[in-house]
């Protein structure tokens, strides 16, 4: 938009997917040879901005977004599969210290196309170095992810207090990475 704010908006078209397969049961074929199935992903559309204020220090804000329509998605296999939709959240900020050393700070938020309560909540942070012409990075990451899972015992076994169904399973995710760039 200037020279402080760069926008983008892509819309990616949705892909078509062709499988052929044959189903079997007790070593006879079930269905012809030549059994197929189509299906269409959903198409995704997605917004970003990054923004540089005006001050002594090097700063940019960074936001984007992607939204993805699932419950268009119609799979021939699983006719009555029914899908939610989804958005993708990435906020960031990197500021630029006096020494040219780069801090970094970000948040993600995800849902899940499958299950409602189903998310991932996560922060980043990292620094980053340039000597001449190579570059190190150093980051981490701390999330959060809640899925719903099959329990580890079948519930029969446990005795009827415990319930029924699908347990609520709540991972933390440490992550660190670190990362060289050589320029030539």
């Amino acid at each position: 938009a200037n020279e402080r704010l760069d926008v983008g908006l892509s819309y990616e078209t949705a892909p078509r997917l062709h499988e052929d397969f044959t189903r079997w049961q007790d070593d006879s074929i079930v269905s012809a040879s030549q059994s197929s199935a189509d299906a269409r992903l959903p198409s995704r559309l997605a917004f970003g901005a990054a923004y540089r204020p005006r001050n002594a220090f090097r700063t940019t804000f960074a936001l984007d977004a992607a939204y993805t329509p699932w419950s268009e998605l119609r799979d021939p296999l699983l006719p009555g599969a029914t899908y939610l939709d989804t958005w993708d959240v990435r906020f960031g900020l990197e500021h630029i210290y006096y020494n040219a050393l780069p801090g970094r700070i970000g948040f993600r938020y995800a849902r899940s196309y499958a299950l409602r309560e189903a998310d991932r909540a996560t922060f980043t942070f990292g620094i980053g170095h340039r000597v001449g012409g190579v570059a190190l990075d150093l980051s981490g990451e701390v999330g959060k992810r809640i899925s719903r899972q099959e329990p580890l015992w079948p519930r029969d076994e446990q005795g009827p207090a415990v319930g029924a169904g699908s347990d609520r399973v709540e991972d933390t995710v440490l992550r660190v990475f670190l990362g060289a760039d050589i320029g030539f």
